[in-house]
């Protein structure tokens, strides 16, 4: 189960606390604004957005998971948080300079100990401090993008060369010697989850806390050869439909086209996952005879960890030898309820 989310006030109830704060009141969910992609407390004194420009959170987790940043004025990640001033200090180095990385070793120069702050931060945010350096990352480049949203900014992606702020044109011209990669954000009832398109296909589909996710969009820009940049996609629009569909329990199969170039093992493998049935599961040696490579169980699991493309590539349907659920880059409750879907209350093998 996802522990990231709690019951919340009425819209009406979190509209008039947001719309006329008490300073002293505790904050009993977070609000997103959509124009500017920030998120705030719920006694956040900044100037109040228009209405149709809110979106209600339980938790900062499931606003970073949406793409907001937080809010500099009312500091939603320290707010209310018992925070250590050191701890404070550093948070509030990282609002201004969201795309740092820091390692362990960064955190001892500056006389924080790691697994203090890794535990601070469970405690109070449900996440670790490097899934939220994460999340700072790939907010501040993506945002809060949705199909029908678009950043004032034109705003260009790049794993090796970031460029943001620049013109249309500019941008526009930078990106032609590379193919582009569409960017959006899928909801799903387990969770928002970023997508990519180029023109053959759907390239990415991961869930945005998925720890790799860096990594993935480092891997679709080197195999595609191309450039990531928020935008729209003629394949964005069926694949959500077919998603929608899915987890109703209407669809079995999905017809988006796909592109998923890697090794040609790689691709060996990611086309067996496509071929196992709906309901039903394999193991990894399962699926290891069934490729006719009976010795290459580890590789083939080194592989379907690979996979960049969920759900549609259904690497959750791999399961341990003795029905166990073993690793899942969306997280293991998400790989039962996704069985569960397909096949309430059993999980049988094939």
């Amino acid at each position: 189960m996802d522990l990231t989310t709690r019951p919340l006030p009425t819209q009406k109830e979190m509209y008039d606390a947001f719309m006329h704060p008490k300073e002293n009141d505790p904050t009993s969910f977070y609000v997103g604004v959509v124009s500017s992609g920030v998120f705030n407390t719920a006694n956040c004194l900044s100037k109040k957005p228009l209405k149709e420009n809110m979106v209600f959170f339980s938790s900062t987790k499931e606003a970073l998971d949406y793409g907001y940043r937080p809010c500099l004025k009312c500091k939603p990640m320290i707010n209310d948080k018992e925070i250590p001033q050191n701890f404070e200090e550093l948070l509030n180095e990282i609002d201004h300079n969201p795309l740092v990385k820091i390692k362990d070793a960064d955190l001892r120069k500056m006389d924080i100990e790691p697994d203090k702050l890794r535990r601070w931060f469970q405690k109070h945010h449900m996440i670790t401090f490097q899934a939220y350096l994460r999340y700072q990352r790939i907010n501040h480049l993506f945002g809060n993008i949705r199909y029908d949203i678009h950043p004032k900014v034109h705003r260009s992606y790049h794993m090796g060369e970031i460029v943001h702020g620049v013109s249309e044109a500019e941008s526009k011209e930078a990106l032609n010697e590379k193919m582009q990669i569409s960017i959006s954000r899928i909801d799903t009832p387990i969770g928002p989850m970023l997508a990519g398109a180029v023109n053959d296909g759907i390239c990415l589909l991961e869930f945005t806390d998925r720890r790799m996710l860096e990594t993935q969009l480092e891997v679709i820009e080197k195999r595609h050869n191309a450039v990531l940049i928020p935008g729209e996609s003629s394949h964005f629009e069926q694949l959500s439909t077919e998603l929608n569909e899915y987890f109703e329990g209407n669809r079995r199969t999905f017809s988006v086209p796909l592109s998923y170039p890697g090794t040609p093992f790689q691709e060996s493998v990611w086309r067996s996952l496509t071929e196992i049935p709906y309901g039903k599961t394999r193991s990894y040696k399962q699926q290891s005879i069934h490729l006719k490579n009976p010795k290459a169980i580890r590789a083939i699991a080194h592989a379907n960890g690979d996979n960049r493309i969920a759900i549609l590539i259904p690497c959750h349907r791999i399961i341990g030898s003795n029905g166990e659920m073993i690793g899942y880059g969306g997280g293991i409750w998400r790989k039962q309820f996704l069985l569960d879907l397909e096949n309430p209350g059993q999980t049988r093998m094939f």
